[in-house]
This record gives structure tokens, C-alpha cells and sequence, in this order.
């Protein structure tokens, strides 16, 4: 399965490039317009493209996911990695993208 990224607004300007580079279907919010947008709504957006959302912001999506999973919704997938320079973000997150085929509802805390 190629994946498809939404990336948060708290992640780096380059990161979308960088993905998109390496084959890797990746926009950022600022591109499709919901910058500055909640939480729970750039997570429905995620989910109406049909792509995985990648952040930062750990807390926020992990209870967001635990809430799709309890009421039965489902989404395309949530990355949440540490804030470290750009080159190992997009290491980290190309190489959970490597392991694993399929993101769909699931959550992923990149170390």
C-alpha cells in the first residue's frame, strides 16, 4: 500500500519535500488551507484524503485515536515523533513507513 501523509502545521517547511522526494505522498495543512484549524478537525480532514496524519503533538492525537477507536470511526492512520532536527524526522518516519504496510487506525510514536 503507498501511503499518503497529512502533516501537522508544527512540523518542518522542508519535511512535505523532503517525503515527496522519496515517492512519498505527503502534503502539509498549510497546502489544502486548515492551518490553524483543531485538533479534531485536521484529523477528519486526515481521515475525508484519506491519508495518516504526522505531528508532534503526542498527547492530543493519542486521545483523539483512543476516541475514534471507542466510538468505532476509523482513520488512515496517526505518526507522532519527538521534535528533532529534520534530517532524523524524516529518517524516523520513513523508516516506520518501511515497517509497516498498513497504518490504518493505528498509532505510531516514532522514537
Amino acid at each position: 500500500m503507498k501511503h499518503r501523509l497529512l502533516l501537522d502545521e508544527d512540523l518542518q517547511g522542508g519535511l512535505a519535500t523532503a517525503l515527496r522526494a522519496r515517492g512519498i505522498d505527503a502534503v502539509r495543512v498549510q497546502e489544502v488551507g486548515t492551518r490553524g484549524d483543531a485538533d479534531p478537525d485536521q484529523l477528519a480532514l486526515a481521515v475525508r484524503l484519506e491519508r495518516a496524519f504526522v505531528t508532534f503533538n503526542r498527547g492530543d492525537y493519542t486521545a483523539l485515536h483512543c476516541e475514534y477507536i471507542e466510538s468505532g470511526r476509523h482513520h488512515f492512520g496517526i505518526l507522532t515523533c519527538p521534535q528533532l532536527p529534520i534530517g532524523e524526522v524524516l529518517r524516523r518516519i520513513l523508516r516506520t513507513l518501511d515497517a509497516h504496510d498498513d497504518l490504518r487506525d493505528q498509532i505510531h510514536y516514532i522514537r
